[in-house]
């Protein structure tokens, strides 16, 4: 099965049968993001800052929401490129926030896949250094990609101490 099946085909298989029946009978949960590190900042269309920095302490994000993840780097897995503002400063890390419907990711697909889908009425992206998400009801959570089980409360902060890698992979293009 392995050299006939891809880790793309595994992931489309699980997002189609797994995830997205899953979004389509869940209630959205309400979600609070608080900011407890340095200023954070509201990002828009290309990478520009909305706004005034969002200091310590102030709640970055409320309303409803289908995702709220943060990241370092640009991709969830198998070039699926979610983060896009990830690298833009290396003090902080990309938040992003969606209440993207089930029927849009479906119809918008390809340039969700790249990265390059815009709409801030489902996705909000911050650039980070440590916050707090709170969910209610409490949902699964994961990092890396692998289950953690549930949560109703997470705190995500950038490492004082940054680790070197190589990366022998190249994210396909285009």
């Amino acid at each position: 099965v392995g050299k006939y099946v891809t880790g793309e085909m595994i992931y489309a298989m699980s997002t189609f049968t797994r995830t997205i029946p899953y979004y389509l009978v869940r209630p959205m949960p309400h979600c609070r993001v608080i900011n407890e590190g340095a200023d954070a900042y509201h990002v828009g269309y290309n990478g520009s800052i909305i706004g005034a920095p969002i200091p310590k302490g102030s709640v970055i994000f409320e309303g409803k929401a289908k995702i709220a993840c943060c990241s370092t780097i640009p991709y969830y897995g198998f070039g699926f490129r979610i983060f896009p503002y990830a690298e833009e400063r290396e003090d902080r890390m990309s938040l992003r926030v969606s209440t993207v419907p089930v029927p849009t990711f479906l119809r918008n697909f390809p340039t969700i896949w790249r990265g390059d889908y815009h709409n801030p009425k489902i996705i909000e992206d911050f650039l980070v250094e440590d916050v707090t998400i709170e969910i209610d009801p409490p949902t699964p959570f994961q990092i890396g990609g692998d289950p953690h089980g549930t949560r109703e409360r997470a705190r995500m902060r950038l490492s004082p101490d940054p680790v070197e890698l190589v990366d022998f992979y190249a994210p396909p293009r285009g």
